[in-house]
Parts: C-alpha cells; structure tokens; sequence
C-alpha cells in the first residue's frame, strides 16, 4: 500500500468539486502541515499537532497500519524550492513529470535535500509518469498524438514498445525505479500486450 499526496495543481477539478484552491504557498504550507500529521498518525499512538492550517488532539488511529512506520508515503510533485524539500523529510516515495535533464536536476536536488535533513538519499523511491506513450507503427503514433489535448503533446513521445524501452532506460540510469501509465492509454487488450512487451523489453535491456 502507498499513501499518495501533493499539493494539487488542477484548479478546474477544485471548482468541479466545489472546492477551494488557495495559492500555492498556502496549499505548499498544507502539504507540509499534512505530512507531519499522517506521519504523527502512521507512528504514535495518540499524537497531537497544532499548526496554521489543521490541528490534531491526541487523535485515535485504530487500528494502526499493519506496516511498521506505516505505509509508505509518495509525494507527487517535483517542485524545486518546497516540494523536494518536503519529499526529504517526510516521504518515501517521489513522483514527478518532465524531460530526462529536468528528471536528472531534481534527483541531484533532491539528494542535496536529503543530506541537509541527515537522510540517506538511497531510502527515497523515484518515480515519474511515462515519458512513452505506446504505439504499434507511425500511423498509429499520428493518430493517438491528435486525439490527445495540445497542451499534453509535449509531455509524450509516440513509441513502440521495443523503443520505449531504450527511451525508458536512460531514466533507468539516472535513478528511476517507476513509471505510470495513465489509464487512457490502457484501456484494450492489444494496448496491454504493448505494456507487457514493454515490461519484457525493460527487463531484458
């Protein structure tokens, strides 16, 4: 089991749902607030916390999780200044989007962070949405990218299989243990014979 958390960032979900989204410092400052509660939660028997944004009184967590220290805590975010910061003292796990070089700045920032906080940077788990979206040939690859929202073209890169594989693997060799594929782009029988070519191909590179 993984706990997952971050900050949020899409304002139409929040006024979708009714809810509020305050600017990114406050919604940082919450992040922060928020981790130590679920780590105060994860660990102590009645913990009490009282900052900005949310207090806890010797609040009741049973049962407890089964897992020592509690399940393990990711931080989606790759936000140089605060979120980084965040993901050394609280998480276990990061999560983050964007080019190989960007992926390779924050993994080093991230472990600079982890020295400050007396961490060592190996105990972090990182991860990061697929850089990939699979595709069987180049007609194939036209089609998936114009269906997709311009503003989301950028993040993706039409490949096989075969050839996500080599693109996946120079994450792989800066440190990335993970990728997640969103569900729009695994939704038949034949899209998930072209993940589990990829899972194959990964493994035998």
């Amino acid at each position: 089991m993984i706990c997952g958390i971050g900050a949020a960032w899409n304002e139409s979900e929040h006024i979708g749902y009714g809810s509020p989204f305050p600017p990114i410092r406050e919604r940082m400052d919450r992040l922060d607030e928020a981790l130590n509660i679920i780590k105060l939660m994860f660990t102590q028997e009645r913990p009490s916390f009282s900052g900005t944004h949310y207090r806890i009184d010797r609040a009741l967590n049973n049962p407890r999780p089964v897992q020592a220290g509690g399940p393990r805590i990711m931080v989606g975010g790759g936000g140089e200044k605060r979120t980084l910061r965040l993901v050394a003292r609280y998480a276990d796990m990061s999560h983050w989007f964007g080019p190989l070089a960007d992926i390779k700045r924050k993994s080093e920032i991230l472990d600079r962070y982890c020295e400050e906080e007396g961490r060592d940077p190996a105990t972090i788990t990182r991860t990061m949405g697929s850089p990939v979206v699979l595709v069987e040939n180049e007609g194939q690859a036209k089609t998936v990218m114009e269906r997709m929202p311009p503003e989301r073209r950028v993040m993706f890169q039409p490949a096989t299989p075969e050839q996500a594989a080599e693109i996946l693997q120079d994450f792989i060799d800066i440190g990335i243990e993970g990728f997640t594929f969103g569900n729009p782009t695994l939704r038949t029988p034949e899209e998930f014979d072209r993940a589990r070519r990829l899972i194959k191909a990964v493994k035998n590179s």
